[in-house]
């Protein structure tokens, strides 16, 4: 997997992470806080349902890595 892949979805992940928690601390007004965290875990989505990992994904052949890869989008979405 190219680095970019694993940068992208950590950044996403971080901006996620740190927008909530500040949100959920008082550290920022929930709303505020809410709308970019919101916004990171759509672009987590994307990359994984439409983005470069996806594509890496579609083009493995191996039934297991298919199953994992399935999981795992579901584990992210719900």
């Amino acid at each position: 997997v190219p680095g970019g892949v694993f940068w992208r979805l950590l950044v996403g992940s971080v901006v996620m992470l740190g927008f909530g928690f500040a949100g959920e601390t008082g550290m920022m007004d929930v709303q505020l806080a809410f709308w970019p965290a919101m916004a990171a875990w759509g672009f987590i989505i994307w990359e994984i349902f439409k983005g470069e990992a996806s594509q890496i994904n579609a083009g493995l052949s191996n039934d297991h890595v298919q199953k994992a890869y399935r999981t795992m989008t579901l584990l992210v979405t719900v």
